[in-house]
């Protein structure tokens, strides 16, 4: 059996491979470094003891593979990058790697280049407003870029669906991905506080009325701890907002 990407191929004559450890066994034997992708990593959360047994086995055996994940980021963190005590991969700590959003001139030259591969053409202010109500953000300029070129959709329309779907189909879903064993109504509490931006108080008001009773100093600490770790929520001058345009619209609009 044969494959590969980009010239590089393996080649194995015994019976077909059954498993994944027979398919990640194999690649490692090879000579040289290998790179190993897995893209919607979010997606094996249902079966991540397996899959962390088997990259803990893969990662002891043949450290010549080396393993990169992409995907929903607070899927991705959930399964991958908070392992327990009791989790095969507790104590290795993968890199990080997020992509910040681009300063507009960069979001815009980001948007026009991709358009021209297409051989399509934007007009300058059609390239500003998408700009703008996508804050730059890579994912939502891509998902724009993708209604325009692919999809044919004119400006506006193109622009609606792509708030439509990162909101419903993808902000909403990390979301949930984010909330799962956490204290959903004060975590939401908060976000809602922060999505109009707020002060400490501020939001701590927020999650006692949510909750209807008082929270101390040291829930409110770790709950915008851990928003801003994962990047929902960004504090400048001791005020606290949620940048994302699509998690905003989300959290003033539907989610409860």
């Amino acid at each position: 059996m044969s494959f590969g990407l980009g010239g590089t191929s393996i080649s194995i004559s015994k019976k077909p491979m059954t498993t994944a450890w027979d398919l990640l066994a194999a690649i490692g034997k090879q000579a040289g470094n290998c790179v190993i992708e897995l893209d919607e990593v979010q997606e094996l959360s249902d079966i991540s003891g397996h899959l962390l047994k088997l990259l803990a086995n893969i990662f002891n055996t043949y450290p010549n593979t080396v393993f990169v994940f992409t995907g929903s980021m607070f899927g991705l963190m959930k399964t991958l990058l908070e392992p327990g005590p009791s989790s095969p991969l507790y104590g290795r700590s993968p890199a990080r790697l997020y992509l910040q959003p681009f300063e507009r001139e960069r979001a815009a030259e980001f948007l026009k280049k991709g358009i021209r591969e297409y051989h399509e053409a934007v007009k300058e202010d059609l390239i500003n407003e998408a700009v703008e109500r996508l804050d730059g953000i890579p994912g939502w300029l891509t998902l724009y870029g993708n209604n325009i070129t692919v999809r044919k959709l004119p400006h506006q329309e193109a622009l609606k669906e792509t708030i439509s779907e990162g909101i419903k189909k993808i902000v909403e879903d990390e979301l949930n991905h984010f909330l799962d064993g956490r204290d959903r109504t004060a975590y939401l509490a908060a976000l809602k506080a922060a999505a109009t931006s707020a002060h400490w108080n501020e939001i701590r008001g927020a999650i006692e009325i949510r909750k209807g009773s008082p929270v101390n100093d040291a829930t409110v600490y770790n709950i915008l701890q851990n928003l801003k770790a994962a990047m929902l929520v960004e504090e400048k001058e001791n005020v606290y907002r949620v940048n994302d345009p699509m998690l905003r619209t989300l959290l003033l609009t539907s989610i409860t």
